[in-house]
């Protein structure tokens, strides 16, 4: 698929309907950075093992310590980003740093209210399907890497 689109993996839900349960990463996705798609294609792979965690009802730390192994590698990922953003398109670096940091502060939130058990697995996982995976890592940041591969 060429469109950078991505598969959902779906089970029935308790309530009816369907639930979200993994993200399938496919050729699509990929920027043409191999160090962005590497680092994507990981950042997926911690997505799918938080998401395996919360449909499988794990207890709310390992969760938790699931979303920080996210939170770290999601950081790191965005500081290579940002780097690489400041040598091929520095005048749009302002605005995908405040994205980044829009996200890891919502995930560091969401972090602080599972210990304290003000979140719900469902906020969680919307905004790591959503949020993270669907609007910044899918669309955003594959289609800005691919509009500089045009320049």
């Amino acid at each position: 698929d060429s469109t950078g689109s991505f598969d959902f993996w779906l089970v029935p839900s308790d309530g009816g309907g369907q639930r979200v349960v993994g993200i399938a990463w496919t050729p699509g996705l990929e920027c043409g950075e191999p160090k962005i798609d590497q680092q994507h294609l990981a950042l997926f792979a911690l997505a799918n093992d938080l998401m395996e965690k919360i449909t499988h009802r794990a207890p709310p730390e390992a969760v938790n310590a699931a979303l920080r192994a996210l939170i770290r590698e999601v950081q790191a990922h965005f500081k290579d980003e940002e780097e690489l953003l400041y040598r091929r398109a520095p005048s749009q670096v302002e605005g995908h740093k405040q994205a980044h940091a829009r996200l890891l502060r919502e995930a560091r939130r969401l972090s602080e209210g599972l210990a304290h058990g003000t979140v719900s697995m469902r906020e969680l996982a919307g905004f790591v399907v959503y949020d993270m995976v669907a609007e910044h890592l899918v669309q955003e940041d594959t289609a800005f890497f691919r509009s500089l591969r045009l320049k």
